[in-house]
């Protein structure tokens, strides 16, 4: 299915609104800056954040979609005789239905993951930000020490 995104970001507070077209349906997804976050706010995070939610919402409304015919196929399903010709292909499409609710939700969990990579990836820029070179380079040293462990520990094995 064609989808199309649109964006509306405020720069003065940091709003956006993500419009997701599919097929005759519109559907929104908003994020907004977070107040503590001392920098100007960022689109990208915005939008990576606003798509996601949006097309969460996608995929909920074909997830209620699927529920509906998986409804109508269990009415059929029980109403045939167990010995019927055709009660196999309509078992398979109610597997099919159910295959396509769980692919759905995995799509779902997905966009919580963009989401949540997305607030961490601008958490961690904020702190990169916010420490003064000397720390930063402390903090790398200790870093290259950790892979350098590491690197003995594999040679080891």
């Amino acid at each position: 299915m064609k989808t199309k995104v649109d964006f509306s970001f405020s720069e003065n507070n940091g709003n956006t609104i993500a419009s997701l077209h599919a097929k005759d349906k519109v559907f929104f997804g908003e994020s907004t800056c977070n107040s503590e976050d001392p920098f100007p706010p960022s689109y990208s995070i915005g939008a990576r954040i606003a798509e996601a939610r949006a097309y969460k919402h996608f995929y909920q409304d074909q997830i209620n979609n699927k529920k509906n015919e998986l409804k109508g196929v269990k009415r059929i399903l029980y109403s045939f005789p167990k010995d019927h010709k055709d009660i196999k292909y309509i078992q398979h499409m109610y597997n099919a239905i159910t295959k396509e609710i769980e692919e759905l939700k995995l799509d779902i969990a997905e966009c919580d993951h963009e989401i949540a990579t997305a607030i961490e990836s601008r958490a961690l820029y904020v702190k990169s930000r916010q420490t003064n070179k000397k720390d930063r380079a402390e903090g790398q040293k200790r870093l290259q020490e950790a892979f350098d462990m590491l690197a003995k520990a594999g040679q080891k094995n």
